[in-house]
């Protein structure tokens, strides 16, 4: 290296420490999660506030039933936003637990779902898929799509490094939350109308989630 070398190095050098912004560490995915949380519960109660709350909500939120599938459905959209933020960080994550724990809850989820049916027998009602089911789709979109926003800055805002998984884990925080809403907006607890109205748009948003990950991320 030549003395000019040098001395453009020092110049270099010298730029990037007068230019150089003070730098706020991030605080820790777990501190990072109940901010989401408490902004995520605000926004979805909002919006299920203006959409309206089901009529019979007192009586079914006091259901064995109901009640079994909104708690595994929050435990589940919980653990893919706190999934999310730790993949946010280089190491901070064990992908094989979280994509363990995301399956098992998903798992739990579908089958306090269907335990109604497999217990009474699966009646398949008609006009399941009328076009006016559509409402409970939009409904997801409604409540979770402001939370999910939220949570794909904070993701953004750290170094992700699998993005495909980080992001289906935010789309999933996000459509479960959309879908923990619409349950105590939507008077339909038939088995298949959830399958089919509920659960599988949140399978679709989680899907379009990891196919464009590389992008909504990098």
């Amino acid at each position: 290296m030549t003395r000019a070398d040098d001395q453009g190095l020092v110049r270099t050098i010298a730029t990037l420490a007068r230019d150089a912004t003070p730098v706020r560490p991030l605080a820790s995915p777990a501190v990072r999660l109940a901010r989401w949380v408490v902004a995520a519960l605000g926004a979805s109660a909002l919006v299920v506030g203006v959409l309206g709350l089901r009529a019979d909500v007192v009586g079914r939120a006091s259901d064995p039933a109901f009640a079994m599938q909104a708690g595994v459905l929050a435990a589940l959209t919980l653990a893919a936003a706190g999934n999310a933020l730790r993949l946010a960080i280089p190491g901070a994550a064990r992908v094989g637990r979280a994509r363990a724990t995301t399956l098992t809850l998903t798992l739990a989820w579908l089958a306090v779902v269907l335990w109604p049916a497999v217990k009474d027998g699966l009646a398949w009602p008609t006009g399941w898929a009328d076009v006016a089911h559509v409402t409970c789709a939009a409904r997801i979109a409604a409540v979770g799509m402001l939370p999910g926003i939220v949570l794909l800055f904070m993701v953004r805002a750290a170094a992700p490094l699998d993005l495909r998984w980080a992001a289906a884990s935010l789309a999933l925080a996000g459509a479960g939350l959309g879908a923990l809403g619409t349950q105590f907006i939507c008077m339909d607890d038939a088995t298949v109308h959830v399958l089919a109205w509920h659960a599988l748009p949140v399978a679709v948003v989680v899907g379009v989630g990891a196919a464009l990950g590389r992008r909504l991320l990098r």
